[in-house]
């Protein structure tokens, strides 16, 4: 029996023939146990074929169910009488059970054998084995005996007995690992299969596989698994390990089939086959299955024994059709299929493997799973990822983690904000959430524009430190036409983190928009540059200055000129005039001036080639609106009759555009419209004249008294008090107009007295007429304006209605679109930038 345990069959069958002639063998297993090492299975079962003892009935049994005789194998183990019923037997009906699909019943049996055992070796690893391949899905085959082969990761199974029978296997090999067994290293691989299989024990997988690959000799199946699980580490010194062993003849086939795959790797197969053909004459008996691996790696001189080998050896050669066909029929193996749909993974074959989605979602493990929604990403097929995980939520018992990644994705990209926002929340408010959520929430509030909610997560988020000094930078530029509050946090918080020399010219120039001095001075003591360094371009004389203008202004001309031939879309043309581009669409007629205020036509010329209409064969279309579509059906009155005929889709860069507009136009409250055109009647308080007389007064000032001269106002202020013509709350109103109006208050102790004339331009009458009371001013005191400035006014106010107008419309699309993307009423869409044309500036919170 020695000598079997080596392999020497030879000696053993000898010994065994000197026994016989000593005395007639009483049991014939250990003559039929060595023509089965010999390699003679079937011979060793006719040997048996009328079973005396009950150890002859227990290897007989166990033959045939090696031999894949199930139906033989039942037969032999069903008419065992009870009272001769042993450990064995109990263990082979638990392999007959997991053979036949029978899990339950094998796990019963299996725990039965170990009691009956008291221990022993073969029950408990039996025992082990179905628990491990219990936790696996119910198409992977089971192995019994030997060392575990490696076990692809897509065929663990997802459920709740998953964990268990892993822990619960691991119990089981553990027990066998205690004491000095000769078995212990066979035990070794299939407690390494358990631990990386294991979703829970990945550290403890790690420092097993790096204890088990220091041993030398270096066990060739350890090697396998640790490089199927990618846990190979000093993949050089493994390779020549394994090399050595085979060339000084202490290696098996196995070192020499794990040599040649770790030569192959991912892309080499030739080097995998030049190695197996230089070195397989060493193993003359394992031609069968060396030749299988040489197939593998493409080897076109051996006929293939399988439609799968045969497959498998036209995709290594970049031709997959045979591969998908063969696994795409319906007896393929799981284990044929999460192979071979990984194998066309690594080929960045997406196309294939989403072919295989049906099958995929037959096998219904994470990993193929996983790989079936990844696949339909990676060929922008959003509907199929989604498709493919709520087939994963089913079959898994609710959504793993690791979907969520691809699930937010796919609504991205088919432009689904409620469930993306709905996923990004959930994220957010579990126990060690991704701090990244915050800014990925950010940039969809953004691309929807909901800047309420922007707003309370950009609040958060910050609060809560969880964004970098770009994307709190960015904040502080979306949040500037919002909540100027918010705006100047975000930006003090930003440089403060220290936003990057490239982004600190944003800043300043943010800072200067947002009246923040105190941020200006700090940008320029951090950035060590002078204040006029920090301009985006500084010019030495003004008539350097107006030649650049002029330049400017010539370019602009230019492509103006060319999208009134109908050469390039308005978009391009008016890159750099948002607000004329929105006249185009919103304005009057009278009001649609471009940026050298000359008057346009609305030309609705692209600069680009149209196909033909296609006739409507949907009872509803999907049209896509971008914002010219958009902004002229609002200017027609007609997106709600849109809105009924089609299915809407708009670019994800819809919200981002409208925000842009928007903040090119300034709101005008109705109050000061209105107390402004009464200003400017004919009956009006101003006098309008070509020139100004020396002795009267400038109501004009600097800018840090608000553009008021403080004493010429307060004379004014008073002059009206005393006679009458304000109370005391409209003259303290008009005190607050100047920016250092606080100190003494005006109208105190006076008596009546006359105010000089006095004059007012543009700036200063803005802020006079604002506050109410230039009517009341002009009645204690005469109130001259120069005719040109009179004509600006008039002109500026038509100018700023008509902008409030365009910026209400612009306000109210935007509510719209945000409105119909959040409830998916509208879907937004990627569009391709074109390549004639440069596209639109984007901007990005993560």
């Amino acid at each position: 029996m020695l000598a079997l345990r080596d392999v020497d069959v030879a000696t053993a069958e000898g010994l065994f023939d000197q026994a016989d002639e000593l005395s007639a063998p009483v049991d014939r297993s250990d003559r039929a146990m060595a023509l089965s090492v010999k390699g003679e299975p079937h011979e060793a079962i006719k040997l048996l074929s009328d079973p005396v003892t009950a150890h002859e009935r227990e290897l007989r049994a166990g033959l045939l169910l090696e031999t894949g005789d199930l139906e033989s194998a039942s037969r032999e183990l069903e008419g065992v009488a009870a009272s001769e019923v042993t450990a064995e037997i109990v263990r082979l009906r638990a392999i007959l059970a997991m053979l036949n699909g029978d899990r339950v019943a094998a796990l019963r049996f299996a725990s039965s054998a170990v009691e009956r055992g008291r221990g022993a070796f073969a029950p408990l690893m039996t025992r082990g084995a179905i628990r491990f391949f219990c936790a696996l899905t119910p198409g992977a085959a089971p192995q019994f005996g030997g060392r575990l082969q490696p076990v692809h990761p897509g065929l663990l199974a997802e459920d709740a007995t998953v964990r268990r029978n892993l822990d619960l296997a691991l119990a089981d090999f553990d027990r066998l690992i205690e004491g000095d067994r000769p078995e212990t290293s066979e035990v070794e691989t299939w407690r390494l299969g358990s631990l990386l299989l294991h979703p829970d024990l990945a550290d403890e997988a790690d420092f097993t596989c790096r204890q088990l690959l220091r041993r030398d000799p270096v066990d060739p199946i350890v090697v396998m698994w640790c490089w199927s699980f990618g846990r190979l580490q000093r993949l050089g010194k493994t390779r020549k390990s394994l090399g050595d062993a085979v060339r000084q003849g202490k290696g098996s086939e196995t070192h020499l089939i794990a040599w040649a795959t770790l030569s192959a790797g991912a892309s080499r197969p030739e080097r995998g086959l030049s190695i197996i053909k230089q070195h397989q004459d060493r193993y003359p008996k394992s031609r069968a299955l060396l030749d299988s691996w040489r197939i593998r790696f493409g080897d076109e001189t051996i006929e293939p024994s399988t439609p799968y080998e045969r497959a498998m050896r036209k995709a290594v050669a970049g031709d997959y059709g045979s591969l998908v066909e063969r696994l795409r029929e319906s007896s393929v193996p799981p284990a044929e299929v999460a192979v071979g749909a990984d194998f066309l993974a690594s080929r960045s074959a997406w196309t294939e493997v989403v072919s295989l989605r049906p099958v995929m979602l037959s096998v219904a493990t994470p990993r193929v799973l996983r790989l079936a929604a990844a696949a339909a990403l990676q060929v922008e097929d959003a509907a199929g990822c989604l498709e493919v995980i709520a087939a994963a939520e089913g079959a898994l018992n609710g959504l793993p983690p690791e979907f969520r990644g691809l699930r937010i994705r796919a609504f991205q990209m088919l432009g689904q904000y409620q469930p993306l926002i709905d996923d990004l929340r959930a994220i957010r408010g579990e126990p060690g959430s991704d701090p990244k959520i915050g800014g990925l929430l950010l940039d969809v509030y953004y691309k929807i524009g909901a800047l309420a909610d922007f707003a309370d997560e950009a609040r958060r988020s910050m609060a809560a430190g969880e964004l970098d000094p770009h994307q709190t930078l960015n904040v502080a530029h979306v949040m500037r036409g919002h909540d100027q509050e918010l705006a100047s946090q975000a930006l003090q918080k930003a440089v403060e983190a220290g936003v990057g020399a490239e982004a600190l010219q944003n800043a300043f120039v943010l800072a200067i928009e947002l009246g923040q001095h105190k941020i200006q001075k700090e940008i320029v003591e951090t950035s060590g540059r002078s204040l006029e360094s920090q301009a985006v371009r500084s010019f030495q004389t003004v008539e350097e200055l107006l030649g650049y203008l002029e330049e400017r202004n010539e370019a602009y001309r230019t492509d103006f000129e060319r999208w009134l031939r109908g050469e390039v879309p308005a978009a391009v043309a008016m890159l750099g005039d948002l607000k004329g581009f929105a006249r185009l669409f919103l304005a009057d007629p009278a009001e649609r001036e471009n940026l050298l205020r000359e008057r346009f036509p609305m030309l609705l010329l692209s600069g680009g080639r149209r196909k033909a209409p296609l006739p409507q064969v949907e009872e509803c279309p999907v049209l896509r609106l971008d914002l010219s579509a958009l902004l002229l059906a609002a200017k027609l009155d007609m997106l709600d009759a849109v809105e009924q005929a089609f299915v809407i889709e708009t670019p994800v860069s819809l919200s981002e555009a409208l925000a842009d507009l928007d903040d090119k136009f300034v709101g005008l409250d109705p109050e000061v419209a209105s107390r402004s055109r009464k200003a400017l009647a004919p009956a009006g308080p101003l006098r309008v004249v070509d020139a100004f007389e020396p002795d009267w007064v400038s109501l004009d000032g600097e800018e840090e008294t608000g553009g008021l001269d403080p004493q010429a106002l307060r004379r004014v202020s008073e002059a009206a008090f005393s006679e009458g013509h304000l109370d005391p709350d409209q003259l303290a109103k008009l005190q607050a107009l100047i920016a250092q109006g606080a100190g003494e208050v005006w109208g105190t102790d006076m008596t009546l007295r006359e105010s000089p004339p006095v004059t007012v331009s543009r700036r200063c009458f803005w802020r006079l007429a604002s506050s109410g009371m230039l009517e009341q001013l002009s009645r204690s005191t005469e109130i001259y304006i120069q005719r040109s400035e009179f004509a600006a006014l008039v002109r500026g106010l038509h100018e700023a209605e008509a902008d409030a107008r365009i910026k209400a419309t612009i306000g109210d699309l935007r509510r719209r679109v945000t409105n119909r993307l959040m409830t998916g009423k509208w879907t937004g869409v990627q569009i391709a930038p074109s390549h004639e044309h440069a596209p639109a500036r984007r901007i990005s919170v993560v």
